[in-house]
């Protein structure tokens, strides 16, 4: 059995609709409970869920309430976390919730803003887990909405990511050091934590994601503390997801606070799970600090150019009024 473990912070709906639009298009949903466990400053969700659901059950575990849901025959289970607990916490809190409850083999950790290709056949990845035992983490092939590849990835040095990753992916060859797809399942180093496949005790074996982090990094993380185990992460490319990450933030100020938490995240997992020294971590921020700037520079002239344009427009509309 599975547990899908979708964590929701402000867009209940979106997480409902994509909730039972994965139950739709899965060959044997009997076999996958729900779990959302929802990051929203107030418990205003449960509201929602009372509009579109029937409230069966609640129950208390570890002083979190635990409301059940039914809809005709999907079932839902629903804790608020009292808190924003990012990724990693938030994730193991399911897992924790799910293990007491079920005890479920696996989990699948997932964001709510994907979309399905084809039919989730669960039996396939349960095959993969069993004729493998070395593998702990399965992720499917996953799409941008721009049609580019968004995993797997590769084992990157320092360098790579923390240095040359500002300049030659940013600007202005679009390079991502550490992308590894070829077409090919495959073992890999890690893979989208959007939606993975995780076997429960190997996650467990490992203590689940680093609560040190908050939004960047959880992947890379759990693949070092898998790999010390002996585990390993395998790519699946004959099933597809489409992912809209990134779509909904459009502000610069907005993408500048989400590179400055990956940044920290990154640099906690170099420096904690790859022994990246002080000295080269100081010049990886100086490094950022100076892509930062460059970043906000750029911004504000693109707003001059486009005002002084708009300027002209205006003034070229006048003129034509005048004649």
């Amino acid at each position: 059995m599975y547990t899908m473990i979708v964590i929701d912070f402000n867009s209940m709906n979106k997480t409902i609709r994509y909730v039972e639009e994965f139950r739709k298009q899965c060959n044997n949903h009997d076999l996958i409970h729900f779990m959302i466990v929802d990051n929203s400053p107030k418990e205003q969700n449960a509201d929602f869920l009372k509009l579109e659901y029937e409230l069966k059950k609640i129950i208390e575990i570890d002083l979190y309430k635990i409301n059940i849901y039914i809809k005709r025959n999907c079932k839902i289970y629903y804790c608020y976390a009292n808190e924003n607990l990012g990724y990693a916490k938030g994730n193991n809190l399911g897992a924790r919730l799910s293990k007491i409850i079920w005890n479920d083999s696996y989990y699948i950790f997932s964001n709510n803003d994907l979309s399905l290709t084809s039919k989730f056949d669960a039996y396939i990845f349960d095959e993969i887990f069993k004729n493998n035992e070395d593998i702990a983490v399965i992720g499917p092939r996953i799409i941008g909405e721009d049609g580019k590849e968004q995993s797997p990835h590769k084992r990157v040095s320092a360098f790579s990511r923390l240095i040359a990753y500002y300049w030659f992916y940013r600007w202005p060859f679009r390079w991502k050091p550490d992308y590894d797809y070829d077409g090919c399942s495959k073992y890999c180093y890690r893979v989208m934590g959007c939606f993975m496949l995780v076997k429960a005790k190997c996650f467990e074996l490992v203590g689940g994601f680093d609560p040190k982090t908050f939004l960047f990094a959880e992947e890379q993380i759990l693949s070092e503390r898998l790999k010390k185990k002996d585990y390993k992460t395998y790519f699946y490319n004959d099933w597809t997801l489409i992912h809209e990450h990134g779509a909904s933030i459009r502000k610069n100020d907005s993408v500048l606070k989400s590179e400055q938490w990956a940044f920290d995240s990154i640099c906690y997992y170099y420096r904690k799970y790859r022994n990246m020294s002080y000295v080269f971590m100081f010049f990886a921020k100086v490094n950022f600090i100076l892509y930062k700037l460059i970043a906000i520079f750029i911004y504000k002239l693109k707003i001059l150019l486009k005002e002084d344009n708009t300027f002209y427009v205006i003034r070229k509309d006048k003129r034509d009024e005048r004649t």
